[in-house]
């Protein structure tokens, strides 16, 4: 335990001291006890100390409970926001399964009109070809 110095002011020996000095014993008293609370006036004592060390627990105790509140609030706020996050993804790959699909259709629609169209293209080449071969060559 460690010892705490303490401040002492010795009365008796100051108005004594006083006396000696011509003060009359009332005067010397009145000085010295003015003295003495100047002195020690704004000295705490082990109970205001005591006091202190109490409100200080107190406020660390409560500060850790606010602490643990937010930290439970805050978890669950990340928890609804994942969900939430979830929720949208899963929406959107919905959404582009869905656009996807219909993509997937257009593209075999235009495969489909670009063979149709290619197959004309032959046939009519085909044919100017036989026509200028039978113009030419025959």
């Amino acid at each position: 335990m460690n010892q705490m110095s303490v401040a002492t002011f010795d009365t008796l020996a100051a108005v004594r001291n006083l006396e000696k000095a011509g003060m009359g014993t009332s005067q010397a008293e009145a000085v010295t006890e003015t003295i003495r609370v100047a002195v020690f006036q704004g000295v705490a004592t082990k109970e205001d100390i005591a006091e202190l060390r109490s409100d200080v627990k107190a406020d660390i105790a409560e500060l850790r409970s606010e602490i643990g509140e937010l930290r439970a609030e805050t978890k669950a706020d990340i928890g609804g926001l994942r969900a939430e996050m979830k929720e949208e993804i899963g929406g959107l790959r919905v959404e582009m399964k869905a656009e996807t699909g219909g993509l997937r259709v257009d593209l075999e629609k235009l495969r489909a009109d670009l063979t149709w169209r290619m197959v004309l293209i032959m046939g009519t080449m085909l044919g100017l070809f036989t026509a200028l071969d039978r113009l030419f060559l025959n």
